[in-house]
Parts: C-alpha cells; sequence; structure tokens
C-alpha cells in the first residue's frame, strides 16, 4: 500500500510541475527572467559631451560606440564631438555638464569651457602619461583608461552629484 502511495504521489508532483515552482525558479526557465541590459542607472543624469578630436590615442578610445552606448544607457545625454568645430557648436548649443577629454585635450580645452555659461565640468581621461599627474588638480575628476565601465560610470555620477547638490547651486 505505502508503495501504490509513493508512486501516486510521485506522479501527481510530475504532472502538475508547472504550478510547483519555487520562488527563484521561474528565472531558470528558458525566455524568462530579468533583463539585464540597463545594470546601472544613474541617479543624476546629465548631458556630456565627449571629444574625440585629438591625435592621442585616448581619444581614439573616447570615440568607441559601446562607451557612448553605456553612457546613455545609464541615461545621460551623449554628444560626440569629433573636431575643434563640433566641440564649438556642442558648447554653444546647450547645457552641458560635464565634458569628457584625453588629458591633453583637455588641458587645451580649459579656457574655452571656462567661457561657457553653464560651466561644464571637465573630466580628463589618463592614459598612465606620467606628465598627466602633475595636472591632475586642473580637473574636477580624472579617468583612467584602465578603469571598468561602473567606475567611469561611478565616476561621473559623483561629477553630476556635486553639480546637482545645492550648495554648488548658491
Amino acid at each position: 500500500m505505502r508503495r501504490i502511495f509513493t508512486v501516486m504521489v510521485l506522479f501527481a508532483c510530475s504532472a502538475g510541475q508547472g504550478g510547483l515552482l519555487a520562488c527563484g525558479d521561474k528565472f531558470f526557465l528558458v525566455g524568462r527572467g530579468d533583463s539585464f541590459t540597463r545594470a546601472y542607472a544613474s541617479l543624476h543624469p546629465g548631458s556630456i559631451v565627449i571629444y574625440t578630436g585629438g591625435p592621442t590615442a585616448t581619444s581614439k578610445a573616447l570615440g568607441d560606440g559601446r562607451l557612448q552606448k553605456y553612457f546613455t544607457r545609464a541615461g545621460h545625454r551623449v554628444t560626440v564631438a569629433r573636431d575643434s568645430s563640433a566641440l564649438a557648436q556642442a558648447l554653444d548649443a546647450g547645457s552641458v555638464d560635464l565634458v569628457l577629454a584625453g588629458t591633453t585635450e583637455a588641458l587645451a580645452m580649459l579656457p574655452r569651457i571656462d567661457s561657457v555659461a553653464s560651466k561644464p565640468t571637465v573630466m580628463s581621461v589618463d592614459d598612465g602619461n606620467p606628465a598627466a599627474g602633475t595636472t591632475r588638480h586642473l580637473f574636477k575628476g580624472t579617468l583612467k583608461t584602465t578603469d571598468k565601465i561602473n567606475g567611469f560610470l561611478a565616476k561621473i555620477e559623483d561629477a553630476m552629484k556635486t553639480r546637482t547638490s545645492p550648495a554648488r547651486r548658491s
């Protein structure tokens, strides 16, 4: 009798298997689960201009489309300036919160950016050049080419947070 009861219970469980999933088991089924395409969402989204017009390898790396895609997915509006005239047009077009450029290019554009009404934050991207270490104090933040994308996004988030803080507005 016990054997028949065990077989019946096993048969009933296997027949109604769809309704017996535990809390997280539904995520293991194919085609179900959560979408992780937007893993990082900025609390302080802003307008970012990426300058890729310099001759350095860092400028060329900033032109990579994946970087722009990550910034856009995080909630930022991204404009890519491929030369100095495109940079001037982007700065004059509207409110810019942040400008990303290689250290050499960022140094060259500081006087131009200081004259913009929106007073964007300039963040240089350091490629490991020892001479760039002496100029870090000129920028609000420095990114490194060796940083992972979450490191980039976290530092940009910090810069955007300081731009929107009440102390900065007054």
